[in-house]
């Protein structure tokens, strides 16, 4: 609120004015119309000279007294003023000074929820990345004991096809063995029956021996029926012989013949396994390749969902960078806005104390020129007065 100085009247004058006459009350406009009317003999011409220069003299000095006490109201005045604009001007700079804290922790608050933010999407790309890896190692682990089963498999396959073949080797060795002893056997038989037919022979031979001692006297004939008996008998031993020879042969070439095709069958059972393992190793590589594409396919999925994410991320917080400065900026203008209206408030009352101090100095001149003129019309009076006293 604006504060103003009440100065007082011209009352003081009309108090001088009376003191100046003693016994009555006269006002100043009565004294100078009447002078003489009021000399009623009670003072002397120089003693009423002395007591109306003392008046005038008390006049001027309460005058000046009174315009000193105008000056230190008026400084005071000035100095309430200057003091309540420094407490004005304070109390905005205070304002000012809470209104850009307010601003700057409101600033620091919005940084920190970004930065806050920026940490949970951080955290959460981390921890995408972390379930990725952790499904990228699962999936290979996954491959991995794919891959370990598959070769336990092939290798039990393998053992199974060695073990099958390993019994079909022993198998057939056992058979070899069996048709090589049953060989022998026949041999030895063969042998048997020759050793039983050379024995019989020599026992022919040892009864024809004694039947031709016996018989020496029945002559030659029967010797040679004896003999063409004989030879007829070795030669159908000879041809028995050679007939079971064949047939041995023929068995032994049987048997050959029949491991040969247990050997091509065999050597055609391993053809197939081996082809039937390579189609398996095929299949496997296959599907090794299948689940290979299908992981590279699922990464490039999440890498570009990432990417997706991260970008939208990424403009969201532009925008609220965007927003943030957008926000500053207001504030700076609104601060602005602010430093002028108090810059055209502190204008303001800079202008009207300026118009306060020339009403004042203009007041000042005024009552100046009101008390001079009053001196004047009292030297004057005083003067007439004299001239009237004198006539």
């Amino acid at each position: 609120m604006d504060k103003v100085l009440h100065i007082p009247s011209d009352s003081k004058k009309a108090i001088i004015t009376q003191e100046i006459i003693d016994g009555e009350v006269v006002s100043q406009s009565e004294l100078e119309q009447n002078p003489a009317s009021h000399n009623n003999g009670i003072f002397g011409e120089e003693e009423l000279t002395e007591q109306m220069e003392s008046a005038i003299e008390k006049a001027k000095e309460e005058q000046e007294k009174w315009g000193e006490q105008v000056e230190l109201a008026l400084e005071k005045w000035r100095d309430e003023q200057l003091e309540w604009g420094e407490q004005q001007d304070l109390e905005l700079e205070k304002w000012r000074d809470e209104q850009l804290e307010r601003q700057l922790e409101q600033g620091k608050q919005q940084e920190l929820a970004l930065e806050k933010w920026r940490d949970a999407q951080l955290e959460w790309g981390e921890q995408q990345d972390l379930e990725l890896e952790k499904w990228r190692d699962a999936q290979l682990e996954w491959g991995e004991q794919q891959d370990l089963e598959l070769e336990k498999w092939r290798d039990e396959q393998l053992e199974r096809q060695l073990e099958q073949g390993e019994q079909q080797e022993l198998a057939l060795e056992k058979w070899r063995d069996e048709q090589l002893e049953q060989g022998e056997q026949q041999d030895l038989e063969l042998e048997k029956w020759r050793d039983e037919q050379l024995e019989q022979g020599e026992q022919q031979d040892l009864e024809l021996e004694k039947w031709r001692d016996e018989q020496l006297e029945q002559g030659e004939q029967q010797d040679l029926e004896l003999e063409k008996w004989r030879d007829e008998q070795l030669e159908r031993q000879l041809e028995q012989g050679e007939q079971q020879e064949i047939a041995l042969e023929k068995w032994r070439d049987e048997q050959l013949e029949q491991g040969e095709q247990q050997d091509l069958e065999l050597e055609k059972w391993r053809d197939e396994q081996l082809e039937q393992g390579e189609q398996q190793e095929l299949a496997l590589e296959k599907w090794r390749d299948a689940q290979l594409e299908q992981g590279e396919q699922q990464d490039l999925a999440l890498e570009k969902w990432r990417d997706e994410q991260l970008e939208r991320q990424l403009e969201w917080g532009e925008q609220q960078e965007l927003a943030l400065e957008k926000w500053r900026d207001a504030q700076l203008e609104w601060g602005e806005q602010q430093e002028l209206a108090l810059e055209e408030w502190r204008d303001a009352q800079l202008e009207w104390g300026e118009q306060q101090e020339l009403a004042l100095e203009k007041w000042r001149d005024e009552q100046l020129e009101r008390q001079l003129e009053w001196g004047e019309q009292q030297e004057l009076a005083l003067e007439k007065w004299r001239d009237a006293v004198e006539r």
